[in-house]
């Protein structure tokens, strides 16, 4: 049977500043773009144009992609699972439950024996065994905190898990053998062609958080490394963060060459994008699915999590993480030498071609076909 109907649940509110619900708006825009009917179950209270909200996360609004706005009380509860289960019986031919929160996971799989449907749970978390909050064998002590009893419940019951990072789904088919899993990494939207010119562009490029625990402490080290050069941070608005950084590049004697350009709405990313020479990521991202899909030469911190991606000297350069030293070495690298820079821009787009919108969303397709 082919999926016909996608029922997406998020206790989110639309729109907001998180990474994590741009990823959910491009899957459900991509699914609805292959024909699916897209239904995606968020909450809070409806905006006065529910149109304006794929225009900032620019996307088209498409008639099978529908967006409801549900109160908080009606995702909580006793009463939702009674009023879900008869609406869900009603939906149930063709259709299946998609969602990447642990509590709504939990919820819908207790579910599916009266809904009929098979409940699908995406993980984008970065590394399968932090996430699961062991570094050897504490599943097997026993010692899991009740988030972690939610992950383990979803990935051991689940009807399928759509992974990430490649370490995440190798333990899930290590540990949970039974749970069928697609290894499906962010879409992207490659250029058409090249178009990087480093004599045309200037400039250090950071987007994402500014959390303490990302060490963002070790952009600013890393800049007082590259003589000349201006670090654009995009992001990470928490105005505690960035006058701890302030304070860092004062005291490194780089406040003049740190510029923070503030949230930028995922829609007028684009244009930003040519502006910048080299980029850089603390950790594995969905804004590596941007700097892939425009062509951006960029460091990256050496994690084995996403080794089939970061590969050293062909889609990005690779530093110590944590390391100032190793990260501005790194940059230098990439603003010294133009023919290395093009070069990790021309392996960048050709990565990003590999993981396209349109051909992950098949993928997904196909996955939750099976599984129907």
């Amino acid at each position: 049977m082919a999926l016909q109907r996608l029922i997406y649940v998020s206790r989110i509110a639309l729109p907001n500043l998180h990474a994590h619900s741009i990823q959910m708006m491009r899957t459900c825009h991509a699914l609805a773009r292959q024909g699916v009917e897209v239904d995606f179950y968020v909450r809070g209270a409806p905006p006065p144009s529910p149109e304006a909200v794929f225009d900032a996360y620019g996307l088209e609004p498409l008639g099978q992609f529908r967006i409801h706005w549900l109160p908080p009380e009606a995702m909580e509860g006793w009463r939702f699972l009674a009023v879900t289960a008869r609406r869900l019986r009603r939906q149930r031919a063709g259709a299946a439950i998609y969602t990447r929160d642990w509590h709504l996971a939990r919820r819908f799989i207790r579910l599916r024996p009266l809904v009929g449907m098979p409940v699908v749970v995406e993980t984008h978390k970065r590394d399968g065994y932090l996430e699961l909050g062991y570094a050897g064998d504490a599943l097997e002590e026993g010692r899991r905190s009740d988030r972690e009893e939610l992950i383990d419940f979803a990935y051991r019951h689940a009807s399928g898990i759509v992974a990430a990072w490649l370490d995440t789904a190798e333990l899930i088919r290590t540990r949970y053998p039974a749970t069928p899993v697609l290894r499906a990494w962010f879409a992207t939207d490659p250029l058409p062609e090249a178009t990087y010119d480093p004599a045309a562009r200037q400039g250090i490029w950071y987007v994402g958080n500014l959390y303490p625990h990302y060490r963002p402490d070790v952009l600013v080290d890393a800049l007082s490394g590259v003589e000349g050069e201006t670090l654009h941070i995009v992001g990470g608005n928490e105005e505690e963060h960035v006058a701890a950084l302030r304070r860092r590049a004062a005291e490194r004697g780089v406040a003049d060459r740190l510029v923070f350009e503030g949230y930028v709405r995922p829609g007028q990313l684009r244009d930003l994008f040519g502006r910048f020479r080299v980029a850089v990521a603390l950790l594995p991202g969905l804004k590596l699915a941007d700097y892939f899909s425009h062509g951006l030469p960029f460091v990256a911190p050496s994690l084995r999590m996403a080794r089939d991606l970061l590969r050293d000297g062909e889609t990005c350069l690779l530093y110590e993480p944590c390391r100032a030293d190793s990260m501005a070495a790194a940059l230098r690298r990439i603003l010294g030498d133009d023919a290395l820079a093009r070069r990790l821009a021309a392996g960048a787009l050709a990565e990003a071609r590999q993981h396209a919108t349109a051909d992950r969303a098949r993928r997904l397709l196909g996955f939750i076909d099976g599984l129907l």
